[in-house]
C-alpha cells in the first residue's frame, strides 16, 4: 500500500490541526453493536473559537460525518457535548453516552503521531 499524499490525507481528515491550534478534546461512544462508534472532536483555533466535529466510526474502520459547528467558548461546546450524548442515549439506551476518549494524530504524510501534538 503507498503512503498517501498530503492532500490525500487531509481531505479524508474529519478535522485538521493547523498551527497555532489546538485539541479541545474528543469524545466517544461505547462502541453499538451494528453500528460502530459515535465520536466528537474539538478543537481551538487561533480567533478563539471552538471548531467540533460530530461522527460515527463503522466497524469497518469507515468514518460518516454527522454534523459541524462552531462554540464560541469550552461552556458552549460542553452543551453541545451534553446534547449529542443526551441524543445517543435516548436512541441507544441509557448505557449509551460520550465520554471522554483519545485522538488518532497523522502527520499530512499519513504517519501516526503519537497522542502529543505539539
Amino acid at each position: 500500500m503507498k503512503p498517501m499524499t498530503p492532500k490525500e490525507v487531509r481531505e479524508g481528515a474529519i478535522m485538521t490541526l493547523d498551527k497555532g491550534e489546538n485539541i479541545v478534546g474528543m469524545w466517544a461512544s461505547p462502541p453499538i453493536p451494528q453500528t460502530g462508534f459515535y465520536k466528537l472532536l474539538a478543537k481551538q483555533k487561533k480567533d478563539g473559537t471552538i471548531e467540533w466535529a460530530h461522527l460515527v466510526q463503522r466497524a469497518d474502520g469507515s468514518k460518516e460525518l454527522m454534523f459541524r459547528g462552531t462554540a464560541k467558548s469550552k461552556k458552549e461546546l460542553n452543551k453541545v457535548v451534553d446534547l449529542a450524548s443526551a441524543q445517543l442515549s435516548r436512541i441507544f439506551g441509557p448505557s449509551i453516552k460520550l465520554k471522554a476518549a483519545k485522538a488518532d494524530f497523522y502527520s499530512l504524510e499519513g504517519q501516526k503521531f503519537d497522542d502529543t501534538v505539539n
